[in-house]
């Protein structure tokens, strides 16, 4: 796998989780708060910043962001698991 989207999902997985819907092999959302360290932290993890902006990452009023975008459309992520975070 490449080593940039497993930098990507590394960093990821270092950021808190607030609120989480994924089951049966199926992820619907994973969020975490939308701060200025978060969105920092993303884009020192490779993500670029036409990745952030994509419109399904932010919520209507951009006080989360939806990392599971971020980790299956841009990283490759094909699982998540609320107690280890995103893979391969």
């Amino acid at each position: 796998m490449d080593s940039i989207a497993l930098k990507k999902l590394a960093g990821i997985n270092r950021l808190p989780v607030l609120e989480s819907s994924c089951s049966n092999g199926e992820c619907e959302y994973v969020l975490i708060d939308a701060t200025s360290s978060h969105r920092q932290a993303l884009l020192d993890s490779w993500f670029t910043e036409d990745e952030l902006s994509d419109e399904n990452v932010f919520d209507s009023d951009d006080s989360v962001i939806d990392v599971s975008v971020l980790a299956f459309e841009f990283a490759g992520a094909t699982w998540f698991d609320s107690r280890t975070g995103f893979s391969i």
